[in-house]
């Protein structure tokens, strides 16, 4: 609804507001010009049509399915030396993290648990892509007794991929042994068979190690 404009003297005479001599601005004309700008400004919204505004209950199909093709496309063409912010983010800090987040995408974490400590080879998947072991440790949930120990160690294809099998004994305790990876020897093809080996020695008593877990870090190339 348009607003009605009031007259010049509208405020003069009993509101003891008069012209003024000099014809500078009144009273009356700054609440004019006030309203042929909310007329101007209700006159501008009225005039958007359908086509010009869309939210949830009213995007087309055709129009929604076009936009998202064209941001597909737009993140799809960005390269590294296009992404930066701020902080003054560089094209080589932004592959470092694309790789970082391709790493982790393609990562997989492999585990089993030897209740009763014996010598035991476990096949624990046969790889479907390329990739590499990245990390390998072992625990036991129960300690190992005086003398008990069980050597752990991470195989591809029969060819362990450690620098030495991680040992769990008396020293150890309940705690997680990281082992060192043999980056000569840590790759994987497809189809390559990943085992973990467990060469279980027994000791003394008062109480056998037990639940001996070994999980496997790995990713895919």
């Amino acid at each position: 609804m348009a607003l009605s404009t009031i007259g010049d003297n509208y405020f003069a005479g009993g509101r003891n507001i008069v012209p003024d001599p000099d014809a500078n601005k009144e009273l009356a004309d700054l609440i004019n010009e006030m309203i042929a700008q909310i007329n101007a400004n209700e006159s501008a919204v009225g005039s958007v049509g359908t086509d010009d505004v869309s939210n949830d209950s009213g995007v087309a199909g055709a129009t929604a399915t076009a936009a998202l093709d064209q941001l597909a496309t737009d993140i799809g063409a960005l390269g590294s030396d296009d992404i930066a912010n701020d902080s003054g983010v560089t094209g080589a800090t932004a592959s470092a993290a694309l790789d970082t987040l391709d790493a982790r995408a393609g990562t997989i974490v492999d585990d089993e648990s030897l209740a009763v400590a014996a010598t035991v080879t476990e096949h624990r998947f046969t790889a479907t892509a390329d990739g590499v072991i990245e990390r390998f440790g072992a625990k036991a949930e129960t300690a190992a007794a005086a003398g008990e120990s069980c050597a752990v160690d991470v195989q591809i294809n029969g060819t362990t991929a450690l620098t030495a099998p991680v040992t769990l004994d008396d020293t150890a305790g309940t705690n997680y042994t990281a082992g060192t990876v043999d980056a000569a020897a840590n790759t994987f093809t497809a189809g390559d068979v990943i085992t973990v080996v467990k060469t279980y020695t027994a000791g003394g008593t008062p109480t056998p190690m037990t639940d001996i877990s070994a999980p496997i870090q790995a990713r895919l190339t």
